[in-house]
């Protein structure tokens, strides 16, 4: 997947109230398609690969909201229900134990296999930036649903380290209070990664705050005891770079919807090279050594596999001075690497690189921002019926705090609402938005909201325990 493909599904996503319902559809899709091809061990083993592309991509997304230690409202409103998360994590370990088998002898396994543990990594790694702790059951579950899943693997030399390193120790860590952990926080607490709403880019300040902290980790690591804390804040680090040149993606193809000037093609070139200064030099500290070998678990083995992952993050040719998400671009990035050296830094990644295999995706990120778009086209604009609710709401609290009267005019002052969807239900239901505000009395506004949604619940049919519904 290249920049441009991640920024054409993150722009349909990021922002998303309904984020909770987008994953939940997403679940449930694929559901309806395991069912229907049960027979075919390909064709499921497709269908299978489709959901964790799209998991992984809402995954990254969240994560990257989460990587700021201060998070903006707007990050705050965009996350997944902790539940939600907790299960679609389960629900990963579900289908890959159906679907990805040694025994079905097709072809690219061990690649699907790589995917599913990164994908399972980012989802680990955004419930631990959470600050999610499982209850003792829960952990033992999980625990024991991953031996099941994955125990069975055989697994090359990085995704082992994915999976029974960094996947294990992270499932661990969320059995505990993560109150006091560093692990729980972004880049484990040595750097603060910036806010998504308030703009990932320019990643680095005056003082070189980034590349200094990278600097100080991997020049200490020898004589660090604990190699979570290093690889967690390479990963984070890393990570915060490919996000900020994927933002920037997003905002030069929102520009290209109007008029483009030289003016924004000189911006760009800024922020281009905002982004990738730094991230060549951390490149270049990080890749200034060949690979070599190393003991098996131990602290500089463990830096050598993290690695291995920063490399892998996106496809090969958006890794080098051959990126082509930029454009007429690609001349400056070239002119960038050859000044800061870096033909000598990509033979190095190259090695790193060498033995992965790249499925391609975009395919799958396209149809997937298609499925989006499709879906917040046909719920229909509710923010004018919101309004009215709203405002009847408030104009019957205030009458009946006041004994005063509401004029007819201010109730109709937003027009007639259409239709409100009823969301914390077993169905999206559409009701009347007509017949809502017409079964709300002129009482307190907690009393009216009860007697308005008891007279919902039975108007649809729907009887739930939960004492309240939540109205969208």
């Amino acid at each position: 997947m290249s920049h441009q493909d991640v920024a054409a599904i993150w722009s349909t996503l990021q922002g998303r109230s309904d984020i909770d319902n987008i994953l939940q559809e997403c679940i449930g899709y694929y559901s309806l398609k395991a069912s229907r091809f049960s027979w075919n061990r390909k064709q499921l083993r497709a269908n299978a690969f489709t959901y964790f592309v799209s998991i992984r991509v809402i995954f990254d997304l969240q994560r990257t909201y989460l990587q700021s230690p201060e998070l903006s409202q707007e990050s705050k409103a965009s996350l997944v229900q902790a539940d939600l998360l907790v299960s679609t994590i389960f629900h990963l370990l579900e289908v890959q134990f159906l679907t990805f088998l040694a025994a079905d002898a097709l072809q690219d396994h061990e690649a699907y296999l790589s995917f599913a543990a990164k994908t399972l990594l980012s989802g680990l790694r955004t419930a631990h930036l959470r600050g999610i702790q499982l209850s003792a059951e829960q952990h033992e579950i999980l625990i024991a649903r991953f031996d099941e899943v994955w125990n069975r693997e055989m697994l090359r030399e990085t995704d082992h380290f994915i999976v029974n390193f960094l996947c294990r120790r992270t499932i661990s860590e969320l059995g505990r209070s993560t109150a006091s952990s560093i692990y729980s926080k972004p880049a484990c607490g040595v750097i603060s990664l910036p806010d998504f709403y308030h703009g990932l880019y320019p990643v680095e300040d005056q003082k070189n705050a980034v590349v200094e902290a990278v600097r100080n980790t991997l020049d200490s690591s020898s004589d660090s005891a604990d190699w979570l804390d290093c690889s967690l804040f390479l990963y984070d680090t890393f990570w915060s770079m490919q996000a900020a040149l994927i933002q920037l993606c997003m905002d030069v193809q929102n520009a290209k919807t109007s008029q483009w000037s030289f003016s924004e093609q000189a911006i760009l070139l800024n922020n281009l090279n905002s982004i990738l200064t730094p991230r060549l030099k951390l490149l270049d500290k990080v890749y200034q050594d060949p690979p070599y070998k190393r003991i098996s678990g131990s602290f500089d083995w463990a830096l050598e596999q993290t690695k291995v992952i920063i490399s892998q993050e996106l496809h090969p040719v958006c890794t080098g001075h051959s990126c082509s998400c930029f454009g007429n671009e690609r001349a400056n990035i070239q002119d960038l690497w050859l000044r800061s050296g870096g033909h000598h830094i990509l033979s190095n990644m190259n090695k790193y690189m060498a033995p992965t295999q790249h499925l391609d995706i975009g395919t799958i990120l396209k149809d997937f921002r298609l499925q989006v778009d499709t879906r917040n086209a046909t719920l229909p604009n509710l923010s004018k019926e919101l309004k009215h609710l709203s405002r009847k709401i408030a104009n019957d609290a205030h009458q009946f705090s006041s004994g005063s009267t509401v004029r007819t005019t201010d109730l109709n002052k937003y027009g007639q609402p259409a239709e409100i969807f009823v969301l914390d239900c077993p169905q999206l239901h559409a009701i009347s938005g007509k017949y809502i505000t017409e079964k709300i009395p002129s009482k307190s506004m907690a009393k009216a909201k009860e007697d308005a949604l008891g007279s919902v619940r039975s108007h649809i049919g729907c009887y739930r325990q939960s004492p309240s519904l939540a109205i969208m």
